[in-house]
């Protein structure tokens, strides 16, 4: 009896490793966010544009003086630097040639000042209509700003309760729909973090897993990967869901070699293709 019970035992065992494990191995490590799409992705604007549009807002009361909103604009961009320019450097050399055309978009990221949110805001819909009341006038950050130039990404500074009520209680920033929420004293990992939200990658902590699009691809959790928040630099994680999203969202326009499948940065034995992972 003890000799079936074993054997009963040790197969519901395998049964489970089974079930529970295969799936994960065919996952992607990466998470692209449910509403990624060509209307609403920044590395459209930076293609089709040559530059991605950033407004800069500021919640009234706050500080948003000449200096202060160039120290904040200053500190997104180099947010977008450590983004791109960490995805390059993170491809082996021996492989640049291979993403070679999307250097241009890699290396050197262009990014303007934009004053228009108008277009933005309309298309957030009654929940952010709301806040935008609740936030009243937000007023422009700085003069250098286009007024004209209609924006990509809004990044707009927020008190600390406003924040809590955009964003959740436990939140230490948000990205929705075009609009990144941060608090005054945000730190350097958050707007990265937040950005990633904003080029479509999903976070990979479980509670953020349920953002994520099951459809394009399935998440295993990677707990050392910047939209983890365990990492403070750009990971090959995060290099695989950058090219993936280029790809995926823009390439069908441009057809190139990597619809044939590429090889993934962090795992050679996943072979990643045009909005899909083997």
């Amino acid at each position: 009896m003890n000799i079936i019970y074993a054997i009963l035992k040790r197969t519901a065992i395998s049964f489970l490793f089974c079930v529970c494990l295969l799936p994960l191995g065919a996952a992607a490590p990466f998470a692209p966010l449910n509403d990624i799409g060509p209307e609403n992705s920044l590395y459209s604007a930076s293609i089709k544009n040559g530059a991605i549009a950033c407004a800069l807002y500021c919640e009234d009361g706050l500080d948003c003086s000449e200096p202060k909103a160039e120290a904040y604009f200053s500190r997104l961009s180099g947010a977008f630097t450590s983004w791109f320019s960490g995805v390059w450097n993170i491809i082996p050399e021996e492989r640049k040639s291979e993403f070679f055309d999307l250097k241009p978009y890699l290396v050197s990221p262009k990014i303007t000042k934009a004053g228009n949110t108008e277009d933005l805001l309309s298309k957030t819909g009654e929940n952010m209509s709301s806040i935008s009341e609740m936030l009243g006038k937000s007023i422009l950050a700085s003069s250098a700003f286009d007024k004209d130039l209609k924006a990509d990404l809004a990044v707009t500074i927020v008190k600390t309760e406003t924040l809590k009520e955009i964003c959740g209680s436990n939140a230490l920033a948000c990205y929705d729909a075009g609009f990144i929420y941060m608090p005054e004293d945000f730190k350097d990992k958050t707007i990265i973090h937040e950005l990633g939200h904003a080029f479509g990658l999903a976070d990979q902590y479980p509670t953020g897993l349920h953002n994520a699009n099951s459809e394009l691809c399935t998440s295993s959790i990677k707990e050392d990967s910047l939209m983890a928040a365990g990492a403070p630099d750009v990971t090959c994680d995060e290099a695989d869901g950058v090219i993936f999203l280029f790809d995926c969202i823009l390439m069908p326009r441009n057809p190139n070699k990597r619809h044939n499948g590429w090889k993934s940065i962090c795992d050679r034995d996943l072979t990643i293709k045009h909005c899909m992972v083997e």
